[in-house]
């Protein structure tokens, strides 16, 4: 069961190991929702606080956004930028993809047209990314109506079942079958760079698998770690329900930005 929380001190044991990672999810925790991915914009305050913690400590955006989106979305030096799930990095400048994930780019585009009729119906927006396809409904003035559609558009596409099925914040999702998510990305991270303390912010369906892996690690000791929920109007009771914690929308998220740069001897 989480809880709010309301000192960043009950993070102390992250924030003061050394080195210390703070991975981020973007849309719904540094950036608002938006109609449309295009119209998301991080706010202000969490571009200038990532920024300088960037310079501090290992600060990672972990999104399933496609990398280039990604990385010109935030655009900030420093920062390590993990796209699709965990299937895109970008590194100190250099970008990779996933090897084992260099097959659905095919995939994707046979999906892309098999699906194509999709962008047709009222409120749906098709996104077609590097490998894989997100499915948003968000503006659907019938959004049950329009999810139905959707899976029914899925199952006709033979190349669409190629892909695992996943459902986020008024979106569905075609993923390739590599078991990659925010769990295994987190924990990526966490060996990479060797962290000693982590602290991970997310907001959707999608970070459950972040908060399980960070759970874990914390449970065996390998890593001081806590994982936040971000907490929502269009937030899951799933999401707040796998976290350690919660902070209050976008709003919560700036507020612990601060608060861990404060105790790392920034502004």
């Amino acid at each position: 069961m989480s809880q709010a929380l309301d000192d960043i001190d009950a993070l102390r044991d992250a924030w003061s190991a050394v080195p210390f990672g703070l991975l981020s999810d973007l849309d719904g925790t540094l950036s608002p929702l938006a109609a449309a991915p295009a119209d998301a914009r991080v706010t202000p305050r969490n571009l200038d606080l990532a920024s300088k913690l960037a310079q501090r400590i290992v600060f990672a955006v972990v999104s399933g956004r496609d990398l280039p989106d990604l990385k010109q979305m935030v655009a900030l030096q420093g920062v390590v930028y993990v796209g699709l799930h965990g299937a895109a990095w970008s590194i100190h400048g250099h970008d990779e993809l996933t090897p084992e994930a260099e097959p659905y780019r095919g995939h994707t585009t046979q999906a892309a047209r098999e699906l194509a009729g999709l962008r047709e119906l009222d409120g749906i927006f098709v996104e077609v990314k590097t490998v894989g396809v997100a499915l948003h409904y968000r503006n659907a003035s019938r959004p049950l109506e329009a999810r139905s559609a959707l899976f029914a558009a899925i199952a006709g596409s033979p190349a669409a079942g190629r892909f695992e099925i996943h459902e986020g914040i008024r979106l569905i999702e075609l993923r390739p079958r590599l078991g990659i998510t925010k769990g295994t990305a987190a924990r990526r991270l966490a060996a990479i760079f060797g962290l000693k303390g982590l602290v991970y912010l997310g907001d959707d369906r999608t970070d459950v698998d972040a908060f399980e892996a960070v759970r874990s690690m914390a449970a065996d000791g390998s890593v001081a770690a806590h994982a936040i929920a971000v907490v929502h109007d269009e937030s899951s009771p799933e999401v707040a329900g796998a976290a350690e914690f919660t902070v209050p929308d976008v709003a919560g998220v700036e507020w612990l930005l601060e608060g861990i740069l404060r105790r790392l001897g920034g502004e």
